[in-house]
């Protein structure tokens, strides 16, 4: 009979234990809290975008110590991830870990809308940016890339204050040839523009499911034609 009551007594124990360490189910207020306010007109500006891959570029290469080149930034915890489904699907197509930094929370009248970076693994002068809209009954609207960081294109944007955004792509101009050269001993000399679009984040845009037929036969993408005109780093 003791040794009943010590098992019984244990299982209790464990199940107290394991109620309280369970993590609490994450609301969507707790959610777009993750965001820092910011006002609108909001630019995710080429110049930024820009510094970005030279800081990367530099440590590459050994040629910058900054701390902040590697800093750890607040990522989004895996517990908010079901606001944002697109989120789930990426990170199922990848052996590298994704890093999701929250960026900027934007309140209109009628709707909140969340940007937020993703890259892989340390590579932190890449990274794609996304916007996802909800109403205010915190209703999925829309998720849309807005900007990008890569070798050799990114793409910037400049957002209204009724959530329509102007993108502007740009290839990146590099001292050597960056299909020849990589990134070692090798710099940015600057950015030359490629062309423009624009986006209408309020416009219902369904959620798209990855596949392994996507995955393994992707559509392909155009970019647009190279203009002339090119932007100089000093």
């Amino acid at each position: 009979m003791l040794g009943l009551l010590l098992v019984a007594a244990l299982l209790t124990g464990f199940s107290i234990q394991k109620a309280l360490t369970r993590d609490p189910e994450v609301t969507f207020k707790d959610f777009i809290a993750q965001f820092p306010q910011q006002r609108l007109p909001y630019a995710l500006d080429a110049v930024s975008l820009q510094n970005n891959l030279n800081f990367y570029v530099a440590k590459v290469n050994g040629k910058n110590t900054d701390s902040q080149l590697g800093r750890p930034f607040d990522k989004l915890d895996w517990a908010y991830y079901k606001f944002l489904p697109q989120l789930e699907n990426e990170a199922m197509f990848s052996r590298l870990p994704l890093q999701v930094e929250p960026i900027a929370l934007f309140v209109t009248n009628e709707y909140r809308a969340v940007m937020y970076s993703t890259s892989r693994g340390a590579r932190y002068g890449y990274g794609s940016y996304y916007i996802t809209v909800f109403d205010r009954e915190e209703k999925y609207i829309s998720t849309n890339l807005i900007g990008c960081t890569n070798p050799e294109d990114m793409m910037s944007a400049d957002i209204t204050p009724d959530l329509q955004v102007v993108t502007h792509t740009w290839k990146v101009n590099w001292k050597n040839e960056y299909q020849l050269s990589g990134l070692h001993n090798n710099r940015v000399e600057g950015i030359s523009p490629t062309g423009s679009g624009q986006i209408d984040l309020t416009f219902p845009k369904p959620i798209e499911q990855r596949s392994l037929k996507n995955l393994l036969d992707p559509e392909p993408v155009t970019l647009p034609v190279e203009q002339p005109q090119s932007v100089r780093s000093k």
